[in-house]
């Protein structure tokens, strides 16, 4: 009588045991895909954080104004290089 008692007891803290490690593996699983979860959404915000800070630059807005700020450089470098070449040659 005893013995089957223990039995019956040892059988139940088998079964408790196991539905016990059923939940905690469960949880485990959840608490997995929360993460996972969370890091996604942390992924996708610092993706978009990246994407907003990146601020594009004028010359890829407009290449006009790459050409125009290129073109008048080169006109005044040699519009002076000209003007005191001649100032040079004008003292001699």
């Amino acid at each position: 009588m005893l013995v089957k008692k223990l039995q019956g007891r040892r059988s139940m803290e088998k079964k408790e045991r196991s539905k016990f490690l059923l939940q905690k593996n469960q949880m485990g699983v959840v608490k997995k895909k929360r993460r996972r979860e969370r890091e996604g959404e942390k992924k996708e915000r610092d993706r978009r954080m990246n994407n907003s800070l990146q601020v594009p630059s004028p010359w890829e807005e407009s290449p006009l104004l790459f050409s125009f700020a290129f073109g008048s450089t080169c006109f005044l470098t040699l519009f002076f290089s000209f003007l005191f070449s001649f100032l040079a040659f004008l003292e001699f």
